[in-house]
């Protein structure tokens, strides 16, 4: 795994200075509430961030070719340079249960 400019990050060390500052380069704010729910509850922050004050409240996504497929949450992630993170919901009617909660429509 590598940041955006190509450092390698492992998720079981503690980063230092030169990751922890790509990391926070490449960080985003997220509000979503079904997002932040499948982060805080499914994801959680690596053991080697827990203890960083920079890092303890950051949870890591994995993209590849720009794109996060959260599937089981019916979404997918897209990062572009024209507008940044993109949250795009997917038409699997299994998912129908996330439109049903008023925080989750976007």
């Amino acid at each position: 795994m590598t940041t955006p400019d190509g450092e390698p990050i492992s998720l079981k060390a503690r980063p230092d200075t030169l990751r922890l500052t790509a990391l926070m380069r490449a960080s985003v704010s997220v509000t979503h509430p079904a997002l932040r729910r499948h982060f805080t509850q499914n994801v959680g922050v690596p053991a080697s961030w827990r203890d960083h004050a920079h890092l303890r409240d950051h949870y890591p996504v994995i993209f590849r070719n720009s794109r996060a497929d959260l599937a089981e949450i019916g979404y997918r992630l897209h990062l572009t340079c024209k507008l940044g993170l993109e949250i795009e919901r997917l038409q699997d009617p299994t998912h129908n249960h996330l439109s049903t909660e008023e925080g989750d429509r976007q």
